[in-house]
């Protein structure tokens, strides 16, 4: 089948691309994974579910009125799981439906399958006994990203997790190493804390999430050790294992050893292009996954695109969008205003934000 374009993930940078697209009557197909996994990681493990989970927790705690009331001011005194799972899975329902329906209205087409070149302008679709070919002039590359997974980290999904599976938790913990003091991971971390869960935090870098304003993190950090958790900068795991069942520890180079019930792994994402098949287009992914793109996001093929949490910082469902838009007008040959100072948000507790 041939198209204008064919556009590789839905998420937010695939969504407003194709989306764009269509506007101008172009012909444009998305292809995702699954029907059911439309929207992407943001709607399904990322952006969506986190913040919703954040909300929930704000809520339930009564955090915004801690400063008058103390932790008395609790709405319910033992928040489980599955409190903060109620609310997310009818936002994702709803969210999910919502582009569904734009899909529909702008005349985009979907196709459900595992994507991967066969040159070029051509790619090939796998999935449920399936194999559709779609060509189009231009391609759109919007994968997204997964947690990274080392061998050496001895992941169960209950006792030591990354952030996709910490949303599938049977309980909340008494207590939580969080490796990694990137975005999600210190997101993750202060949600926690919130809830009283003792949480530790370890990095290696002596300044945590650097391309903010120092004043601001500080800022921050001093709300969270307010919380009760604990940093460990300028510390490298060497490795993590159980000492006995619903025990987790975890050696630091520097001889220290971390307990605690559970342990988030939250160093670094990896581009989702194992699969896609890339040097059959001529193309090549990084040591993590991700693809390099110039200013107007086409790749080392000028007709192949590249957006969203693939290409790097600052991977952010806002810029992604952007992105989308931007690369989709590129292809079009038409004029687009860039937003000249990106917005900047990052959904700890309390929130960050930023512009320029």
């Amino acid at each position: 089948m041939r198209y204008d374009l064919i556009v590789v993930g839905s998420g937010p940078a695939g969504q407003k691309a194709a989306i764009a697209a269509a506007k101008q009557n172009w012909r444009v197909v998305v292809i995702e994974r699954q029907r059911e996994l439309v929207g992407g990681v943001s709607l399904h493990t990322g952006t969506i579910p986190s913040k919703t989970i954040r909300e929930a927790i704000v809520h339930l705690t009564g955090y915004r009125h801690r400063d008058v009331y103390e932790d008395s001011y609790r709405r319910k005194r033992d928040i489980t799981m599955d409190d903060l799972r109620r609310k997310m899975v009818k936002v994702a329902q709803a969210d999910w439906q919502v582009i569904q329906d734009q899909f529909a209205r702008n005349r985009v087409d979907a196709a459900y399958g595992q994507a991967a070149f066969v040159d070029p302008h051509r790619i090939e679709v796998t999935g449920r006994g399936e194999r559709q070919i779609f060509e189009a002039e231009h391609i759109l590359l919007a994968p997204g990203t997964r947690p990274a997974r080392p061998t050496h980290i001895p992941f169960n999904g209950e006792t030591v997790f990354d952030s996709d599976e910490i949303l599938n938790l049977s309980a909340v913990p008494r207590s939580m190493i969080v490796i990694g003091g990137g975005v999600i991971g210190l997101e993750y971390a202060i949600m926690f804390a919130t809830l009283g869960v003792h949480v530790t935090v370890v990095d290696g870098r002596a300044q945590l999430l650097e391309f903010c304003d120092h004043e601001i993190i500080e800022t921050l950090l001093h709300h969270a050790r307010s919380q009760g958790m604990l940093f460990r900068l300028g510390e490298s795991v060497t490795d993590i294992h159980e000492p006995k069942p619903g025990l987790v520890a975890v050696e630091l180079e520097s001889g220290k050893r971390l307990l605690g019930e559970t342990a988030l792994f939250s160093v670094g994402r990896v581009g989702d292009t194992t699969e896609l098949a890339l040097d059959r287009a001529g193309l090549e992914a990084d040591d993590r996954g991700r693809l390099k793109s110039n200013e107007h996001f086409q790749t080392n093929v000028p007709h192949i695109y590249a957006v969203g949490d693939v290409i790097g910082f600052p991977a952010l469902a806002s810029t992604s969008m952007e992105q989308g838009r931007r690369a989709a007008c590129h292809m079009l040959g038409r004029e687009f205003e860039p937003c000249r100072h990106m917005p900047y948000g990052l959904f700890t507790i309390p929130e960050i934000s930023m512009v320029g």
